[in-house]
């Protein structure tokens, strides 16, 4: 079964849990594209499961690790239909187009096919100068339902303790106060183990805060045409 463990700070070991359990419970299986995956990201445990994954990234990518395909996200050189899952972790918001490489998303998987897309929300500017977009659950529904796909669950993925204790991180840095840095890297990994499996289940009305979102869509099966009379 899936766990919660901790990995490098809260929003990496929440994106690390959704994807390893889409793995586990079969949402995410076959032949996977994983965008954005310079550093072989869940290689392993997609050959645990039995399934392949090519791993692409974009032609700048300060990545010494092996990747499958180097193009770009807004025009996948992939033939319609040729994944039965796709992986876009932590990517979206580096995108100029995120709308159109969600398109691009919804063409290369196959009917029924599966991808798994995270986001962030209330988060630190990153990577600059490519960051550019930070999305809502709401936002997240509608680029979803545009590009095409149905059935998109989505996961919150931290609340407002996690968001304040992210943002002090960010403080502590700032002031370069070694002690504060290990208290609050201490407190983390204590959020991770003993309350964010708990702070799944908030519902969103009840704490409107989060570090960002996990998406979970499908893509309409292909149904034959209708025989005519």
């Amino acid at each position: 079964m899936a766990q919660l463990t901790f990995r490098r700070n809260i929003t990496r070991s929440l994106v690390d849990f959704h994807v390893r359990k889409a793995i586990e419970d079969r949402s995410i299986r076959g032949l996977i594209l994983n965008i954005g995956a310079g550093d072989q990201t869940y290689a392993a445990e997609i050959r645990g499961a039995g399934d392949r994954m090519i791993a692409a990234d974009w032609p700048s990518s300060p990545t010494v690790n092996p990747v499958g395909v180097y193009c770009d996200a807004h025009d996948l050189p992939f033939r319609t239909g040729a994944f039965e899952s796709v992986l876009c972790t932590e990517v979206l918001e580096h995108l100029a187009d995120p709308r159109r490489a969600l398109l691009e998303i919804h063409r290369v998987l196959k009917g029924g096919g599966t991808a798994l897309l995270t986001a962030p929300f209330q988060y630190q500017a990153h990577q600059r100068p490519h960051d550019f977009f930070r999305f809502t659950y709401d936002c997240l529904e509608l680029l979803a339902a545009e590009a095409g796909f149905e059935d998109a669950r989505i996961y919150r993925r931290g609340e407002s303790l996690a968001v304040a204790l992210n943002s002090f991180k960010v403080f502590t840095r700032r002031i370069g106060s070694n002690v504060l840095v290990r208290l609050v890297g201490l407190a983390e990994k204590s959020y991770v183990r003993w309350y964010a499996a708990r702070s799944l289940r908030i519902p969103l009305a009840h704490d409107a805060m989060a570090l960002g979102y996990t998406v979970i869509a499908t893509k309409r099966e292909d149904r034959p045409p209708e025989p005519t009379h």
